[in-house]
C-alpha cells in the first residue's frame, strides 16, 4: 500500500455536479460567485498560445511565496517564447491517456500574447492528466492580482465539473501531512477533497490483464 494518502473527490459519492456544489461551505461558493460576478471566462486552451501570461502568473506567485521550483521561474524563450501565431487546440489522441490545459480569462479588448491578438488575458490555469477513470490536477496557479477575486476557486470548479462526466474521480497531488502544508490540506477539505489510496492494475496492449 501506498505510504501516502492521495487526495480525491469521487464522483459517485455525490449525484452530480451540482449535488456536489451544493455541499461546498459557504465561503468557497461565495468566492466563485465573486469570480462569476466578474464574467471571468473558463475554458481550455493550448499551452503555447498563452506562454508569457503563464509566465507573468509564475512571478506573481513567487513574490508571495519567495521561493519556487525553478522550473517554474524560466524565462519566456525558455519556456517557448512569444507567440508567432495562434495554434489550435488539438484532438487527444487518445481519449484515455491525454493531457488538457484549463484556464480562467479576463478578457481584456484588442490584448495580445507577441503577435497574437487574443483579446483575453490569462490569470489561472491548470493542466489534467487523463489516466483511464482517473483524473490528475498536474499544475494549479493563479495570478496573485486575482486570488482576492476568486480566480483560482473559480478555476478549480469548473475544472472538476468538466472532468466530471468522463472518468471516476479527480486527484490533487496528496492528503498527507508529512507531504503538504497543513493549509493546503485545509484548503483542499474546503473543496471535498478526501484522502483515498489509488491502485492500478497492469496493461497490456492497451487493455486489463
Amino acid at each position: 500500500p501506498s505510504r501516502h494518502p492521495s487526495a480525491v473527490i469521487e464522483f459517485s459519492d455525490y449525484e452530480n455536479f451540482n449535488s456536489y456544489f451544493d455541499k461546498l461551505p459557504k465561503n468557497v461558493v461565495r468566492d466563485y460567485k465573486i469570480a462569476e460576478g466578474k464574467r471571468y471566462i473558463f475554458e481550455e486552451f493550448n499551452f503555447n498560445n498563452y506562454i508569457p501570461d503563464i509566465h507573468e502568473i509564475h512571478q506573481s506567485t513567487l513574490k508571495r511565496k519567495q521561493k519556487m521550483n525553478p522550473y517554474y521561474l524560466r524565462s519566456i524563450e525558455q519556456m517557448g517564447g512569444y507567440p508567432e501565431k495562434e495554434k489550435p487546440i488539438d484532438e487527444p489522441a487518445c481519449e484515455s491517456h491525454h493531457t488538457k490545459w484549463f484556464g480562467v480569462f479576463r478578457y481584456l479588448k484588442n490584448y495580445k500574447q507577441g503577435k497574437v491578438t487574443t483579446n483575453k488575458k490569462l490569470i489561472a490555469y491548470c493542466g489534467v492528466a487523463k489516466d483511464g477513470d482517473l483524473s490528475v490536477i498536474t499544475f494549479l496557479f493563479c495570478h496573485t492580482d486575482y486570488l482576492k477575486n476568486g480566480g483560482m476557486f473559480y478555476l478549480l470548479l469548473n475544472t472538476i465539473r468538466a472532468s466530471w462526466y468522463t472518468g471516476k474521480c479527480i486527484q490533487y497531488w496528496s492528503m498527507s501531512r508529512s507531504l503538504e502544508n497543513p493549509d493546503i490540506i485545509t484548503w483542499k477539505k474546503r473543496m471535498l477533497f478526501e484522502p483515498a489510496w489509488l491502485h492500478a492494475k497492469p496493461l497490456r496492449n492497451g487493455g486489463v490483464v
